[in-house]
């Protein structure tokens, strides 16, 4: 747990699943040797890293991967939309689990903006504690569902487009913009600078005619609707691989490119809310304080001076929920047991 003087434990993950949040933070000195290659699974944008953190050494414990430790889980965690969407739809059906989530989706975006807006009044608006990385957002908005099919078992499965990969989300092209604006949002408030790639000029066309609409425009703040940046990357009608293109992309931009004036890079998925201070609820109830340690560029810095250049960070990955009350759509998260990482044998302690 947090210490009294004020620092963080973070703990050394043995495998990839542990390490797994579709999320990570990196120094730019490592993340610009790994060769990020194409490949139809997104889970390889962050598989990728981790085998190169291995130093040519695969096996258990030979990888460098640290998420926060137990009692510190919040310094550093992300909400994956698309794990509740498939609670939801296990529990209730396609059709009642859908409609759920647009209702849990809106409910969240709502909750970012009042966020945000809480901190702005707090005179915390500028106070970016990753003010030295730059956030980097794939996002492919067509529609990745495309029918439901019945198995010779009887069960009903959807059927997905093969050129999104294992992006397996039933949600519209609107409420993956909804969804995006979140993430979008919670990252402004807490990184540097925000990148977002899509592969198309119309998918940049319809992300600022989102940010623009009246229900943006009425829950989010200024920032959230104009401090990133959308870059158009060539796919080649491959949106599978949306997120190798960016990671490539950025490798140049943070070392020579218009973002070298950062330190390194967080990589995130376009359903992953990134929260770094317990959630907003504690804000709203307790606006002037701030009772949970977060992550920062100084905190990172330390971590990177005793852990040396071949580590990096993940964020703890919230991705079910034990209450679905939509007025605290952050609270009640729950952490899957395979991307738990509480069987290191190392502790990490930095001061934020």
């Amino acid at each position: 747990a947090s210490n009294d003087d004020g620092s963080i434990h973070f703990q050394r993950c043995l495998n990839f699943q542990a390490t797994y949040s579709g999320a990570y933070l990196v120094e730019k000195q490592l993340f610009s040797k790994v060769n990020f290659k194409a490949v139809g699974a997104l889970e390889f944008a962050s598989r990728h890293l981790w085998i190169f953190s291995q130093r040519g050494k695969p096996g258990k414990e030979t990888g460098c991967a640290f998420k926060a430790a137990i009692g510190d889980e919040d310094s550093f965690a992300i909400l994956h939309m698309s794990g509740v969407e498939h609670q939801l739809v296990r529990r209730m059906g396609y059709e009642k689990g859908l409609a759920m989530m647009n209702k849990y989706s809106e409910s969240l975006f709502e909750a970012q903006g009042k966020k945000m807006s809480i901190s702005i009044g707090n005179g915390n608006g500028n106070k970016k504690p990753l003010e030295h990385y730059v956030s980097l957002i794939p996002f492919y908005g067509g529609q990745g569902f495309r029918a439901f099919n019945k198995t010779h078992h009887g069960q009903i499965k959807p059927d997905y487009v093969a050129k999104v990969g294992n992006s397996h989300t039933l949600a519209s092209p609107a409420l993956k913009l909804t969804q995006l604006s979140t993430v979008i949002c919670s990252n402004v408030q807490y990184v540097g600078a925000v990148v977002v790639g899509v592969c198309t000029v119309e998918e940049k066309e319809s992300i600022e005619t989102f940010m623009t609409s009246t229900a943006a425009m009425e829950t989010l703040p200024h920032q959230c609707r104009s401090d990133f940046h959308v870059e158009v990357l060539d796919c080649n009608d491959l949106p599978v691989h949306l997120p190798y293109h960016l990671l490539q992309w950025a490798q140049n931009a943070v070392m020579s490119g218009s973002y070298s004036q950062y330190n390194g890079v967080y990589f995130t998925e376009a359903d992953n809310v990134l929260m770094m201070d317990g959630g907003p609820d504690s804000f709203e109830k307790q606006p002037t304080q701030q009772t949970k340690l977060q992550l920062t560029s100084r905190g990172v810095s330390d971590f990177m001076t005793q852990k040396g250049d071949w580590c990096y960070l993940a964020p703890t990955r919230y991705e079910k929920k034990s209450s679905w009350a939509l007025d605290d759509p952050f609270g009640g998260r729950v952490q899957v047991g395979q991307n738990a990482c509480n069987e290191g044998p190392t502790v990490v302690t930095v001061t934020p």
